[in-house]
């Protein structure tokens, strides 16, 4: 390769990085109408690893208007509330510090994905 196709790469690789980054965020009309529900969780991933819902016993978080984070599953040992911020598209855990903060980075009707430095919810 000369220098002006590896130019071209790392201009290419820049512009595809930077236009990832600066995705829009979720609509607040939408974290409104669709966040505060029961979620089953579909899948938790992280950079070494996936499981599924079904892995790990199928369970379920609930968001309430009370800013309470419920966590819980469907064949119950036990049910976890915490509570939680939500400042725009993100939500925090200011009562207990091993929780991430997670950004919304998609809530639709049937899917909420919420995502840390080191992992994705995908919940339904």
């Amino acid at each position: 390769m000369n220098a002006n196709t590896l130019s071209a790469a790392a201009l290419l690789c820049t512009l595809l990085f930077s236009c990832k980054a600066s995705q829009p965020t979720v609509k607040e009309e939408h974290i409104e109408q669709f966040l505060y529900r029961k979620w089953q969780v579909r899948s938790i991933e992280t950079a070494g690893q996936a499981s599924t819902g079904k892995d790990m016993g199928d369970p379920f978080y609930e968001f309430t208007r009370t800013n309470e984070r419920i966590k819980g599953y469907e064949t119950p040992p036990h049910k976890e509330a915490v509570r939680f911020e939500r400042r725009a598209d993100s939500i925090f855990y200011p009562d207990n510090p091993k929780l991430p903060a997670v950004r919304i980075s998609k809530i639709s009707k049937d899917s909420l994905i919420l995502q840390s430095e080191k992992a994705v919810w995908r919940l339904y």
